[in-house]
């Protein structure tokens, strides 16, 4: 089992790294919902009882408006209760 899971991990972060890169050309490496996605697969993929998201804003972040890294925060926390993990998220500066 714990095999299986490993191989998995190594196939979803395989694909995640293309899929970064594909949004890096695209241009879409902020858009909120492609980033909720890429970070919350792999948090909700570890089965955690509950998860707590320390989400960036600022210079040197995706978000760098404080806007951006509270609905980014608002997206995850969604993602998360909607795979039946108590979720919070704090914003905060990079």
């Amino acid at each position: 089992m714990f095999l299986l899971l490993q191989l998995t991990l190594i196939f979803f972060l395989k694909a995640d790294k293309k899929i970064y890169a594909l949004r890096d050309v695209s241009g879409t490496v902020g858009a909120i919902p492609l980033q909720c996605s890429s970070i919350m697969s792999k948090k909700i993929a570890e089965n955690p009882d509950a998860l707590v998201l320390d989400v960036k804003t600022g210079s040197g972040s995706y978000n760098p408006s404080r806007e951006s890294a509270v609905a980014l925060a608002t997206a995850m926390v969604s993602a998360g209760e909607a795979a039946k993990k108590p979720t919070v998220a704090f914003v905060t500066s990079m």
